[in-house]
């Protein structure tokens, strides 16, 4: 079996636990991982879903088996609290599920609990 267990979800949207921001959501930064995936001209709020789409073209017609499709946590202060000014991109766990509900080659997911998030450490 091959598999790539470091794939990426690139999710915008807070109602799903997802977030680009700061330097990540405007600039140059944007601009460069928009230009990289051929994504100029897609607006910011058909993101999620024309790179999701692109994720599934991509793994479809590779020859991999599997893909490991990566959530990606916030930054957290030391009370635990997440701190949305410095976090520059989150994909939510829930999102990253969803995600991979839609592919078998997409059915190995990795959590991102943050250690000080009071919510899931509990």
């Amino acid at each position: 079996m091959k598999l790539d267990i470091h794939v990426h979800l690139i999710g915008t949207d807070p109602e799903r636990g997802c977030l680009l921001g700061g330097k990540v959501a405007r600039g140059p930064a944007n601009w460069a991982l928009k230009t990289a995936l051929g994504f100029r001209g897609v607006p910011d709020e058909d993101l999620d879903r024309v790179y999701l789409e692109r994720m599934l073209e991509w793994t479809t017609g590779c020859e991999l088996d599997r893909f490991g499709v990566l959530a990606l946590d916030g930054v957290y202060d030391a009370r635990g609290e997440l701190d949305l000014a410095r976090t520059q991109v989150m994909v939510g766990n829930d999102y990253c599920l969803d995600a991979c509900a839609l592919s078998e080659k997409l059915c190995l997911l990795y959590t991102s609990p943050s250690p000080r998030d009071r919510q899931k450490s509990r």
